[in-house]
């Protein structure tokens, strides 16, 4: 290690259950000080770059290199100190997952003077225990797998590629500009001194023959391509002569945000004195290369647990990485391309993008509505990873048996790869389709009442009818679903988090699912036992009522309304009497 790098040890006390502090520290690479904690001033002597060794109970079990110090983020509980670090390495090789879960962050801080405290030690006293920590110059964290120090310059001899399931280029100027500040200051106070700028970890894949795959790190290489391109363009990095091909970066918005970094650098270097060797030579990265043989889950292990800079990964992300696994390299392009241009589109009905709207808004509700389960209304949470978790693969495909997707169904069991693929674009050209129907201005009406909850159920419920019986009695379809799942709205409140809960969502979708008629489900939604009163006890039911009122009468003006005969009394139903 650097003999010039400053040391600290923080302490960790015991942990004996869950807590979304632990979660916290354990995604997101922090170390966590609570205000009562003592010595929190302490983090303020901590620079980017200076090494920081977590003890418990005296020993060493984990170490990283600082990044920043965050002091303004708060938890209810009083917890408002934190420490970012690339990346927690932990010392117990033969099991690495208990890490901090084992050893955790003491929720309670008055179990133990110790905890949390943050001290500066002596170079020679932390050096003086090296050998109970992972050597950053070179070490094999598998067989053929290598983790070593390279400077920019080093890795950009690697022949990089970008792989074709990698995202586009996304990068805004608040990223751009906070990764040259760091730079930037840290050539002001070295200059042209052998000292070196830590920039986190990047993870390649392949050997120097066919060239490496850029599993995680295609972010900051890129920015820092630019940058060198820009200081010097007579050798341009090699990445950037790869980046445009056969990936996502080929996208109008890629293309857009690489030419806007272009230019915001070239602003930025106008007033600041960089030299392209002290860029090349003095910024190093904790590489880790898997062998161009090995399996892409353990690729995509490290490309999910090690992007901690820059923009966070979405499930959606995620969920890709994740299923290309499953598909040969020849189709791999393909089902990227498609999957990314499904993330750049915008829903023709909804605020959000259709991908958003498609497998969270709808088909996940769906999916937990015909199974009777509860679920998280919030599921695309990045912290959570639910939504991830829910369309991940549960049981691995077979090898050698390869069939051709059937049509689709909404409760489907996903296999990895391409039933996955073809199980998204065949919702997802039902819903352009759907959304241009004129039902859809007939719900509209219904659209910004309640926080718009009951809207966006009857809009799941109306799509799976239309999945499985198509457009003929959508209208009819409409009014039933509709009115049907108004009877939430004789409640004082409606809550988001009745879409988990309340039976009556349920009820629908496994109706839908069930019949093999639309007239079976007409049946049951129109059944004169199961109707009910309007309360207009308060406004906003009122209000609600007057428009639901409004689009049922609407639908039933049609002049191929099928069902006038079944429906007497319950469109005047919603009419305030005086």
């Amino acid at each position: 290690m650097d003999q010039d790098k400053n040391y600290f040890t923080c302490y960790i006390g015991g942990f004996t259950g869950s807590s979304v502090i632990l979660r916290r520290c354990m995604d997101e690479n922090v170390y966590l000080l609570h205000n009562d904690a003592k010595y929190p001033s302490a983090l303020k002597l901590i620079k980017s770059g200076d090494v920081v060794l977590l003890k418990y109970c005296g020993g060493l079990v984990a170490w990283g290199i600082a990044k920043r110090c965050v002091e303004c983020w708060k938890n209810e509980d009083g917890w408002n100190h934190a420490l970012d670090v690339d990346a927690w390495r932990f010392y117990d090789k033969e099991h690495p997952e208990r890490g901090i879960s084992s050893y955790g962050i003491r929720w309670a801080t008055l179990a133990g003077a110790s905890m949390a405290t943050v001290r500066q030690v002596d170079p020679d006293w932390a050096k003086g225990r090296m050998h109970q920590l992972l050597p950053l110059e070179q070490t094999k964290l598998s067989e053929d797998v290598i983790c070593q120090e390279l400077t920019l310059d080093r890795l950009f001899d690697l022949n990089l590629k970008i792989p074709a399931y990698q995202r586009g280029y996304c990068w805004r100027r608040e990223n751009i500009l906070m990764l040259f500040n760091d730079i930037l200051g840290f050539i002001r106070q070295h200059g042209s001194d052998e000292k070196w700028l830590h920039l986190g970890s990047i993870v390649l894949k392949g050997d120097r023959e066919c060239g490496h795959d850029v599993i995680d790190g295609q972010q900051r290489l890129l920015t820092l391509a630019i940058l060198c391109w820009c200081l010097d363009r007579r050798n341009p990095p090699s990445i950037l002569k790869s980046t445009l091909g056969g990936t996502a970066n080929e996208h109008r918005s890629s293309k857009n945000n690489l030419l806007r970094a272009k230019q915001t650098i070239i602003e930025a270097i106008k007033t600041a004195n960089i030299k392209p060797d002290i860029v090349k030579g003095n910024l190093v990265f904790t590489c880790v290369t898997l062998p161009a043989q090995e399996s892409e889950d353990l690729a995509y292990t490290f490309f999910r647990a090690s992007n901690s800079t820059g923009k966070a990964l979405s499930d959606y992300d995620l969920l890709k990485t994740h299923h290309l696994r499953y598909v040969s390299d020849s189709s791999a392009h393909f089902f990227a391309s498609c999957w990314d241009r499904l993330s750049m589109k915008e829903s023709p009905s909804s605020d959000e993008g259709i991908q958003q709207e498609l497998l969270h808004l709808i088909l996940y509700r769906l999916r937990h509505w015909v199974r009777g389960n509860e679920f998280n209304i919030h599921a695309d949470d990045t912290r959570s990873r639910v939504l991830f978790k829910h369309y991940s693969v549960a049981n691995e495909p077979l090898d050698g048996v390869m069939e051709i997707p059937k049509q689709v169904k909404i409760d489907s069991i996903l296999s990895g790869g391409m039933e996955f693929f073809h199980y998204v674009e065949a919702y997802r050209a039902k819903l352009e389709q759907f959304c241009k129907l004129p039902c859809q201005n007939h719900l509209n009406g219904l659209r910004w009442h309640s926080a718009g909850v009951l809207y966006s159920a009857i809009k799941a419920e109306l799509f799976m009818f239309y999945c499985k019986f198509g457009e003929q009695y959508l209208n009819e379809a409409l009014y039933c679903i509709a009115y049907r799942v108004s009877i939430l709205r004789n409640k004082n409140q409606i809550r988001q988090t009745m879409l988990a809960t309340e039976y009556i969502f349920t009820k629908v979708a496994c109706y839908l699912d069930r019949v093999t008629l639309s007239a079976e489900f007409f049946a049951w939604a129109l059944n004169p036992v199961e109707r009910y009163q309007p309360a207009f006890d308060r406004a906003v039911q009122c209000r609600y009522w007057e428009s639901l009122r409004e689009m049922l009468e609407k639908l039933e003006a049609s002049s191929s309304f099928a069902i006038k005969k079944n429906i007497q009394g319950i469109t005047e139903n919603f009419k305030q009497k005086d």
